[in-house]
Order: structure tokens, then sequence, then C-alpha cells
């Protein structure tokens, strides 16, 4: 048996938050792995659900990220953001599903396909461009120019 689980050095105590599922989502498998490889990348699916999270002074509300395929989550807290500022993984978080619960499939069949939003955060991180992480063409050889005269670098490229 494997377990996926987060572990930590000599501690004394658990000091997990009580945290209420506002609402459940569902990704397709790839989209799924993207999102666990690259937590801090803006979504769209939390950009567009982070008004459904209510919140008050007591318990933590969070939404359920789940795999399509697979039965593992990620319990997301977006703190009015674009992308997962507080997470933790949630190994076989469909068992922890209660009947009255729906869940948001609408993210199932993506309107973008050829998106890799993972690659898209690693860009703007590398290329260090504010913003959405989909910009246009030009602002990344603008940004690719610039780089290239302050280090002094010379291609025939531009």
């Amino acid at each position: 048996m494997i377990i996926q689980a987060e572990l930590r050095r000599k501690q004394s105590e658990y000091e997990g938050d009580a945290c209420v599922v506002d609402k459940v989502i569902e990704l397709p498998a790839q989209r799924f792995q993207q999102f666990s490889r690259a937590l801090l990348a803006d979504y769209d699916f939390i950009a567009e659900n982070k008004n459904a999270i209510r919140h008050d002074d007591g318990d933590r509300h969070c939404l359920l990220i789940l795999d399509a395929e697979g039965t593992d989550g990620f319990l997301v807290d977006p703190q009015g953001y674009n992308y997962a500022r507080y997470s933790a993984f949630v190994p076989n978080a469909r068992s922890l599903l209660t009947p009255d619960m729906s869940i948001d499939h609408s993210y199932l069949s993506p309107a973008e396909p050829w998106r890799d939003e993972s690659r898209d955060e690693m860009l703007r991180m590398t290329l260090r461009v504010e913003g959405k992480p989909d910009y246009p063409p030009w602002r990344i050889t603008t940004t690719l120019r610039r780089h290239w005269k302050v280090s002094g670098s010379r291609t025939g490229c531009f």
C-alpha cells in the first residue's frame, strides 16, 4: 500500500484547522496533475469559484478540487486570489463526500485544451512578467529583448 502524506519532523501535536467545503470541483486527470504540480499558478476554476467561499470567524472555508479519474483531492482556500494560497492534499478525498454534496463537472471539457497553465506560470516566473498567465507573444518578445540587452548577449533573432 502506498499513501501520499506530508510528514513533519518531530511534530509534538496535530494543529489542523476545521475546513468547511463550500464547493466541490472535478477536473480532468491531466489538468488535476498540472494543478498539483503548480499550485501557485492562477487558475480559472479558482477565479470563477472564489466567491462561492463563505467567510466567517469560526471555521476555514475551502474549495475541494477532485481528480475525475482518481480518488485524491486538494482543499484550497484562495483567500480572494486566483491561486491556491492555502492548500492541503487530501488522499482518498472522494470517499469523504456525502450524498448531499453536489460536484461541479463543468471543467471536465476544457474550453482551451491546448493550454498548459503550469507552463504559463513557469514562463511568467522565469521572465518576471507581471499580470495574467495568458499574455500575448509580443510581450514575451519585448521581455526577451530587454533581457538580452541588459545581459549583453547578442543574437541575430531580434
